[in-house]
């Protein structure tokens, strides 16, 4: 992703000729708010230029976490656009250069007659940071994605009863593979897939990750209720750490039915000072 632009118009060819196709109706809305959205499908197949959909994808209230999913997939399913670093995204894209994978791995020799940058305490250094840095992010990612799940539960069983006991997903999708979370918020679970979901093979689109996706969204027709019971899952806590709140929660509201006037990502926020609080106590203890 060079820009935002370029950013927009590959997840509107993502959602228009992938996600969409794995739904009852090709039922899918992108956020309304996104910079550079184009109207049509900016794709290079020919007679494409499929409307792209956009509208409201607010979830949550007021009073809790709230704010807005970059996606919306079968009006139940949310979807956060995720960015994650690579060693090949650290290099410059617009070299010309070609680099064999084999390269990137290979120790890089110094000769010691040499001055070749910092000396090795602080190169150890600055790798630490860069590798906290990444941490931190990849961090504060997964707790915006737990978040909308959680959110995104909430307000769906909130618009419709009916899915209550249902484990209902949430993805966050970046331009090479999945990450999927589920939460159940009549028995308070939540689960995360352990590895991460792959889009692209050698030949294309992954098959086995395509057909998980799908499964993801027709989760109704794949799943049962209440598996909490049945398979014994641990709950989340999440009721009790939000017991002072859960019934402003089990009434939160979804896409016009909310859309606050200012974008917020509260509870994100809230998770972040919590876990600095927690690590600047945890230091503090160590010094003595």
């Amino acid at each position: 992703m060079k820009g935002v632009g370029d950013e927009a118009k590959l997840t509107a060819v993502m959602v228009q000729h992938l996600f969409s196709h794995l739904t009852a109706g090709n039922d899918y809305v992108i956020d309304n708010r996104s910079k550079n959205l184009p109207k049509y499908c900016p794709c290079e197949m020919e007679n494409c230029k499929a409307l792209i959909k956009n509208g409201c994808t607010a979830l949550g209230s007021l009073q809790t976490w709230h704010g807005y999913a970059d996606i919306i997939l079968n009006q139940n399913i949310a979807v956060s656009l995720i960015e994650c670093p690579s060693k090949e995204k650290n290099l410059c894209i617009e070299t010309d250069d070609k680099f064999e994978e084999e390269n990137l791995s290979d120790p890089i020799q110094i000769d010691k007659d040499e001055e070749a940058g910092p000396s090795s305490p602080k190169r150890i250094c600055k790798d630490d940071n860069d590798n906290e840095e990444k941490e931190t992010q990849s961090q504060q990612m997964i707790d915006h994605v737990i978040a909308q799940t959680i959110t995104n539960a909430f307000s769906q069983v909130s618009k419709t009863p009916a899915l209550s006991g249902w484990l209902i997903p949430t993805f966050g999708c970046a331009l090479d593979h999945v990450i999927a979370l589920l939460y159940d918020p009549k028995n308070d679970v939540l689960l995360q897939c352990v590895d991460k979901i792959p889009i692209w093979g050698r030949q294309g689109l992954y098959l086995p990750s395509i057909v998980q996706i799908w499964m993801f969204l027709n989760f109704t027709v794949f799943t049962f209720k209440d598996l909490a019971d049945d398979y014994e899952l641990k709950r989340s806590n999440f009721h009790v750490l939000a017991k002072y709140r859960l019934e402003d929660y089990r009434q939160m509201k979804s896409g016009k039915a909310f859309n606050p006037t200012y974008d917020c990502d509260y509870y994100s926020d809230v998770l972040i000072r919590m876990r600095k609080k927690g690590e600047k106590a945890h230091k503090k203890l160590a010094e003595h």
